[in-house]
């Protein structure tokens, strides 16, 4: 390989020095920039529920989020103030609720959870934008409140 312009040589007409490894170089293809994926495409979700699955043992998943707060409420997830909550029910929202499946897992994963006929039903916003921005349009409505 002389030199020209883009390397090895410095466009002097040097010969490349010899690779190492006794190889050629070698021109990109598209396989070099692809990322194989198995099961981890479908993963995603789940790392919702199961955060160890990626290394973060010890972190509870979406479920375990929602019962520590309603044990936060005035007389725990047993309580007058959670049992309201649950009657009223919770809404998820955000990019995560987007996804296939999550509203009944975490309607399943309260059932399994909690008193029978305590768990609260779960529903995900209509609109589209409510979806993604619903987190902080409850901020809002929570802080005008207070």
């Amino acid at each position: 390989f002389m030199g020209g312009g883009g390397g090895g040589g410095g466009g002097n007409g040097v010969a490349s020095p010899p690779d190492p490894l006794g190889e050629p170089p070698m021109m990109p293809r598209a396989e070099h920039y692809q990322v194989p994926l198995l099961t981890e495409r479908y993963s995603v979700g789940e790392l919702l529920f199961t955060p160890s699955i990626c290394g973060e043992h010890g972190s509870g998943g979406l479920q375990d989020a929602i019962l520590s707060s309603l044990r936060r409420l005035p007389g725990g997830a047993n309580g007058p103030a959670a049992t309201r909550v649950c009657k009223g029910g919770l809404i998820i929202s955000g990019g995560s609720s987007l996804l296939p499946g999550v509203r009944d897992r975490v309607q399943a994963e309260m059932v399994a959870r909690m008193e029978p006929g305590r768990a609260p039903s779960v529903s995900t916003p209509v609109d589209y934008s409510d979806s993604l921005h619903g987190a902080w349009r409850g901020h809002g409505i929570v802080h005008a409140r207070v």
